[in-house]
């Protein structure tokens, strides 16, 4: 059955929210979508949506009507970031069960830091909460559904370096050592100092399209190397990565990649380290066994393509 959905996030890139909004389209879905703003990476200029169907505050004014967007069935807020910012400010009542279907998709963060609180209005409303991996741990007894970023690329001539390439994208979150980007960098750089055949691939300031080319480059993609938090944060892998699986990379991270809802996604074949020695040997093992390296690649990639595709989240998520 064909729905209208009004998405909430803090910008399309936010939780690949930009791309959420394509694979429902091109599903048949109605979608209309209200953003903070633009994003940097210049996800917005691949929405396909009409113009007038998207909002966005920061350019357009706070109080752009949300009136002129299509009456949606359900809403979808991606990121607990825009739950507090966006859905918020649209003056529910978090006292009652809300007359219209909402749908949560946890990929932040943000969320890890106020799981609590959040997790008792998701459940005060009523909303149907869908998470990355990585988060299932904060939602444990708790009726929840795995969620992967649907990401298609179709426009990338994939070709490797010829030396043996690893890769690294924190993004902006390299500002706040988020994934772990200064770990990360020591140890490659003093793997790099030991050996003449590798190099090293941080990407930092690029656009989404940029970001993409690099990637297709690399042999290796470490997603991240969490340093220890407050928060109990482990690592996972996310849509960074899951780019790079599509892009024929073998994808390394840190955390745990728990098999929930086997019966939806079968578990993602990541390679987990979890230390900076772990990371160091394993980057080692790969350099010195291309064959294993093409193979773990090939599944990876074959994952990937089975369950990040656009018909395949947009159906998980409009069910």
């Amino acid at each position: 059955m064909k729905k209208t959905f009004l998405m909430l996030a803090e910008d399309p890139s936010f939780g690949a929210a930009g791309n959420l909004l394509n694979a429902l389209w091109d599903n048949g879905h109605e979608v209309s979508a209200m953003f903070t703003r633009k994003d940097e990476k210049e996800f917005w200029k691949r929405i396909k949506i009409p113009e007038d169907q998207v909002v966005y505050l920061e350019n357009q004014g706070y109080d752009t009507p949300v009136a002129a967007l299509s009456a949606p069935d359900e809403i979808i807020v991606v990121g607990a970031s825009a739950w507090d910012m966006l859905f918020v400010s649209l003056n529910y009542d978090f006292s009652k069960k809300s007359a219209m279907p909402i749908k949560v998709i946890l990929t932040d963060t943000y969320y890890v830091r106020n799981y609590q609180r959040l997790n008792e209005e998701f459940e005060k409303v009523g909303a149907k909460v869908y998470a990355m991996q990585d988060l299932m741990r904060y939602r444990v007894g708790l009726p929840t559904e795995v969620y992967y970023q649907p990401i298609e690329i179709d426009d990338i001539d994939v070709v490797k370096n010829q030396k043996f390439t690893i890769c690294h994208s924190p993004g902006v979150k390299s500002k706040t050592n988020q994934k772990g980007t200064i770990q990360i960098s020591e140890t490659i750089n003093r793997y790099i100092a030991n050996n003449n055949n590798a190099t090293y691939s941080l990407i930092t300031d690029a656009s989404y399209q940029e970001c993409l080319v690099e990637k297709s480059k690399s042999h290796l993609f470490v997603d991240q190397l969490p340093p220890d938090n407050d928060y109990g944060y482990m690592g996972g892998v996310g849509k960074s990565g899951l780019e790079a699986m599509l892009l024929g990379s073998v994808v390394l991270t840190k955390g745990e990649i728990g098999n929930y809802n086997e019966e939806t996604y079968p578990e993602a074949p990541i390679q987990v380290f979890q230390s900076e020695q772990e990371l160091y040997k394993a980057i080692d093992f790969f350099e010195q066994n291309p064959e294993v390296r093409k193979f773990i690649a090939e599944v990876q990639q074959a994952w990937a393509r089975n369950f990040i595709n656009y018909e395949f989240v947009a159906n998980h998520v409009a069910k």
